[in-house]
């Protein structure tokens, strides 16, 4: 309801009763405190969120799974992109009046930019007069690539904190660049038409030679009772036929082996006389001659075609030329095109027949790359010395101012013939220009919003006790200084969201660092809600986030939802320790009860007992539940006295617990609290004496019975009126007493 009420981001869908066929019209009515008065606001689906409350931010699971898991817009706009996103609106109004009302006098120049005067640009452009020629516009506005490449790595310069840092991880980029110049380059000639057509000229004497041996095979065995002798199947077959004979069929014998009983490899026949001469002239054909000429031509061929090994796939090319930062598109061609000409040296007899490959974008953005680099070394050298960042703000100053001019030309243009016309004009109107107030708002966007941001979550993170956690905030830019953030994994190799990684624990933190992150940025001191903020914590994260909630408390009203009396144990612990002990601005806490009554949920106990100190809790008792119960008693009503008197005894029970605590252990001790406070308060406990011990344990037992259950065949008769207020009685005694009680005498030894 809170959120609806308050118009938070993460609000959900309120329902009527959804028990009930005819449900009634959905409402809530909210009090307020603005500072002067108490404030009433009605809230109902149609009027939509309280205007007063719109700031108030609420945090609860709901908004943790979207800080971790989801994009989230930036929550707030600073004032300084207000102010320019208006002055750009006031910009454009001021444009129409004025051209409106002076259309014939209007000097359509840009006004010239504050930060570039001074120099000589300036006075140039002051001079414009009617008798400045259209060469000099022309000298004085030429803007080249060299000289905007010079302003970027300018400024890229001046923004530069670690200088020697940046120098050495230039060196190390440049020799990456290196070595893809050597790859590139290595490439290059490896596929050049020198080195290609050397390779075909191998393939064409080999082709030549095995066609020049194929013919002289036919010619000589033209009388073969068989055709393709000497062909390359032949060949393939002879060859294993000479494995096998000198591997197993006849291992001491040169092949082909035709002595007497000698039996053919192949159909394992007993060799006749013509058998015998055919195997010695396929030998002396394969061994000599063309033959052999064909096979060493082949074998040369194969050797040279060997370095054409296999290529990089598009993967591996892309993560090679990643550092030149080329367009993919063009980076791919390049590879496609070296695949090309690799397949096509299959086949090509002649330079001709192959593709050609385009190395210049490689070889340009390698050099631009290089360039870059070195210029870059070259200013952070500079900046280095006496003197530098004086002469390289200067020559920013010239190129920015320059570059401006550049941009204006045609105006100044447009002015040297205006003023020609309209000499007695002696003042010109500024043309207002909203590019460059848009440029500057997303300038603000990235400074105000996206480091702010980053440096405020990863503060947050911090203080919330886990510098372990990888995570880091990614901003989405969206134009005109509009802004989103997701959380991203920091140093991650892979696309995962934290939300998979992070323990549910972890995610909380992360959650609540992003939370806070955002909310502070706008510097506004709005109240903070937060429902159960540490519902999954270890002890270390519970204590350190209780303490940032505390730091916002100094500043703004924080209002903490939860069920956890661990947790509220932990707040009472740290706001008393600031107020003891000096460590931090004493913060006021106020705890309330929620609780259901007579079927309504969620009703306030302000003055709950339980959290007053007890002596203050025993008056309440005595002045409240106390009269209310004699009341009933002497009206008869047995059940108003019945549950009056339950209700009083359960609370009695709690004080004496309470008194055990605060007062006898002096809060040594504290229920849900882990730490034991010492402090110079150990000496106190001498004081306790049987009977502090006898009232007390009296007490625990007789009240015992109302607070916690019990066995059905156990009485739970109630005391009697006189009893109870005896107690009570007794109970505030002891306390002024014990509290009055000095620490007794060491015994003298």
């Amino acid at each position: 309801m809170l959120k609806q009420i308050c118009g938070s981001q993460y609000k959900e869908d309120i329902h009527g009763n959804v028990f009930e066929v005819q449900t009634n019209s959905i409402s809530a009515t909210a009090h307020y405190h603005d500072g002067q008065s108490i404030c009433q606001a009605t809230w109902s689906p149609q009027n939509g969120p309280c205007k007063d409350l719109k700031n108030i931010q609420i945090f609860d699971t709901h908004a943790a799974n979207i800080y971790v898991k989801d994009k989230k817009p930036a929550t707030y706009e600073p004032s300084r992109i207000k102010f320019v996103k208006a002055l750009i609106s006031t910009c454009d109004e001021i444009n129409t009046r004025l051209t409106a009302k002076k259309s014939q006098l209007v000097d359509l120049r840009p006004q010239f930019p504050t930060d570039f005067v001074g120099n000589a640009v300036f006075s140039w452009y002051q001079k414009i007069n009617a008798k400045t020629s259209i060469s000099d516009i022309e000298s004085s506005c030429n803007y080249t690539k060299e000289m905007d490449t010079e302003r970027i790595q300018g400024e890229s310069t001046l923004s530069q904190k670690d200088i020697p840092g940046r120098l050495k991880q230039i060196e190390t980029e440049k020799k990456s660049l290196q070595q893809i110049k050597r790859f590139i380059t290595e490439l290059s000639l490896l596929y050049s038409n020198e080195s290609v057509k050397e390779l075909i000229d191998f393939h064409n004497d080999a082709l030549s030679k095995r066609k020049n041996a194929n013919e002289a095979a036919q010619l000589t065995f033209k009388n073969s009772p068989l055709e393709g002798i000497g062909q390359s199947t032949w060949l393939a077959m002879w060859e294993q036929a000479r494995n096998f004979s000198v591997s197993h069929a006849y291992p001491s014998n040169n092949f082909p082996h035709t002595t007497d009983s000698a039996r053919c490899v192949l159909c394992q026949q007993e060799l006749l006389s013509d058998a015998k001469e055919r195997m010695i002239t396929f030998e002396s054909f394969v061994k000599n001659g063309l033959e052999k000429n064909a096979k060493q031509a082949e074998t040369i061929y194969e050797s040279k075609k060997v370095k054409y090994g296999k290529l990089p796939d598009l993967v591996d090319w892309h993560s090679r030329l990643n550092i030149l930062k080329m367009d993919d598109k063009s980076s791919e061609k390049i590879l496609i095109d070296i695949s090309n000409r690799k397949l096509l040296l299959d086949t090509a007899t002649s330079l001709e027949q192959l593709n050609t490959i385009n190395w210049k974008p490689i070889h340009d953005a390698h050099d631009n790359s290089y360039n870059l680099l070195d210029t870059e070394e070259k200013s952070l050298q500079a900046l280095q010395k006496d003197g530098g960042r004086l002469a390289l703000l200067e020559r920013l100053t010239f190129l920015k101012a320059t570059q401006w001019l550049y941009q204006n030309k045609q105006s100044l243009i447009d002015e040297v013939q205006r003023l020609k016309k309209i000499a007695e004009i002696d003042k010109a109107q500024t043309l207002t220009r909203t590019n460059q107030l848009s440029t500057k708002s997303n300038d603000l966007a990235k400074e105000l919003i996206s480091n702010g941001y980053r440096n405020r979550f990863s503060s947050e993170l911090n203080k919330l006790g886990n510098r372990r956690i990888r995570v880091k905030p990614k901003d989405i830019k969206q134009g005109k200084g509009n802004i989103s953030f997701e959380l991203e994994l920091d140093g991650s190799t892979q696309k995962i969201s934290p939300a998979i990684i992070l323990s549910e624990g972890e995610a909380r933190i992360v959650a609540l660092s992003a939370f806070i992150a955002d909310m502070t940025g706008e510097q506004q001191s709005t109240p903070f809600v937060f429902d159960d903020p540490i519902s999954s914590l270890d002890q270390d994260y519970e204590e350190r986030v209780v303490s940032r909630l505390i730091d916002l408390s100094e500043t703004r009203q924080v209002i903490i939802f939860t069920h956890r009396l661990s947790l509220v144990a932990l707040v009472e612990a740290e706001a008393k320790r600031r107020q003891s002990g000096n460590l931090g601005k004493s913060v006021s806490l106020e705890i309330i009860t929620l609780q259901n009554f007579a079927g309504r949920i969620g009703q306030t106990v302000p003055g709950n007992i339980r959290n007053q100190q007890p002596k203050k809790a025993l008056n309440i008792l005595k002045n409240g539940p106390l009269s209310l119960l004699k009341k009933a008693y002497q009206n008869g009503d047995q059940d108003l006295y019945d549950r009056e008197a339950k209700s009083l005894c359960s609370n009695l029970r709690i004080i004496v617990e309470r008194c055990i605590e605060t007062i006898l252990l002096d809060e040594i001790v504290l229920r849900f609290r882990r730490s034991v406070m010492t402090g110079n308060k150990l000496m106190r406990l001498v004081k306790i004496t049987p009977d502090d011990c006898q009232l007390l344990e009296d007490l625990m037992t007789r009240y015992s019975v109302y607070e916690h259950s019990q066995p059905n065949e156990l009485p739970d008769n109630l005391p009697e009126l006189s009893d109870i207020e005896n107690d009570l009685d007794r109970l505030i005694n002891w306390i002024d007493q014990f509290s009055i009680r000095s620490i007794p005498a060491k015994p003298a030894t």
